[in-house]
């Protein structure tokens, strides 16, 4: 590979296999002598569930990875490592560190939880030399994963335990993702920006939040206006209130990427705005686009029994098959190995496709 691909792995909710896809990905690399770099978005990795008590898988990490963490997490992981560089970048849980491991063992992760400072933690990583760079990331720290090239969701019935309910969230992240990356050259993301063929004006706006923002922007469109770039975050409430009065002349909306839209609210607020511009007819697009390569699923999930809780599980195959029904990304389940497919998704070029529902690891 000459380029590292950066993967984010995103998890759903607490306890949906998100640590265990990365332990998996991690081992597949282990085995090809790939060198791993893998950093986060806050915090993880407790070695029990701080809600539930029960066990937590954390990252157990080989030696040569290249990780970042904050120093306060230093003394409660069991790995040896050697600090290779102090990035100056600090944490509610210290400064994040580089670190290589040297003896093999657990790492609680805990890097950036901004955009601009994850982008210069993984450049550094990739500057010290990785092959593969993974990110830990969650459904509520979305926006700094928008520096990953791929992306895997994790979810399962911790989140939910009703499967259909699943399937139907897994779809629409899935639709979220479907829109395609604009190819036209874009002006600098530091304002909304209405587009024309040869002129570009810029509004004091950076995002589209409420009825004044919407208002603001429809009343410096013009006949000329081809599409709006809106860098920002936007709001469901904003964007109605704007397309719902937006002129056939401008039928496009650029925004920064699926994240954007993910941010809104739950998913099914997410189906709602996307089925909101196709009944407007209005073309959505990215400025740029991660690539969905898979989701995985996990039928554990927490059951209450009194005070405690105790491991429960759905039933799989049902999962399986709802899953399969509802998205065409390939589905697999993070607890059965039966193959290094999802892996080999990690580092497939984007012009050698994805394989089919039947090719995925579990069917």
């Amino acid at each position: 590979m000459l380029e590292a691909p950066v993967i984010g792995v995103v998890g759903t909710a607490k306890n949906t296999g998100k640590t265990t896809t990365l332990s998996y990905l991690i081992l597949h690399a282990e085995r090809r002598g790939l060198r791993i770099g893998i950093t986060g978005i806050g915090y993880d990795g407790e070695e029990l569930d701080n809600i539930t008590s029960l066990p937590k898988p954390r990252l157990y990490l080989p030696s040569n990875t290249i990780v970042t963490t904050s120093e306060h997490c230093l003394p409660i992981s069991t790995a040896k490592y050697d600090v290779l560089e102090r990035t100056g970048i600090v944490t509610a849980l210290g400064e994040v560190l580089i670190l290589r491991i040297t003896q093999p063992g657990l790492v609680v992760v805990a890097g950036p939880n901004r955009k601009g400072t994850l982008a210069t933690v993984a450049g550094k990583m990739k500057n010290i030399g990785v092959d593969i760079l993974l990110i830990d990331g969650s459904l509520n720290r979305l926006a700094p994963m928008a520096v990953a090239e791929k992306i895997i969701f994790t979810t399962g019935a911790a989140r939910n335990i009703d499967i259909g309910v699943l399937a139907e969230e897994m779809k629409t992240i899935e639709r979220a993702f479907s829109f395609q990356a604009n190819d036209r050259e874009l002006p600098p993301p530091r304002s909304i920006a209405l587009l024309e063929k040869s002129k570009t004006s810029n509004l004091a706006l950076i995002s589209l939040l409420d009825k004044d923002d919407a208002s603001t922007v429809l009343e410096n469109l013009t006949d000329k206006t081809e599409c709006l770039y809106i860098p920002g975050l936007i709001s469901a409430f904003a964007v109605q209130n704007l397309i719902e009065r937006l002129p056939k002349s401008c039928p496009g909306i650029i925004l920064a990427g699926p994240f954007t839209l993910l941010l809104v609210g739950e998913p099914l607020v997410v189906l709602s705005l996307v089925e909101s511009f196709e009944k407007k007819k209005v073309r959505i697009s990215f400025a740029s686009k991660p690539q969905l390569i898979a989701i995985t699923i996990n039928p554990f999930y927490p059951k209450p029994t009194g005070t405690a809780f105790a491991a429960a599980f759905v039933d799989k195959n049902e999962m399986m098959s709802q899953m399969h029904g509802a998205v065409g990304t390939p589905v697999f389940n993070v607890n059965e190995e039966k193959g290094d497919t999802l892996f080999s998704l990690c580092t497939r070029k984007p012009s050698e496709g994805f394989p089919l529902k039947g090719d995925s690891m579990l069917t």
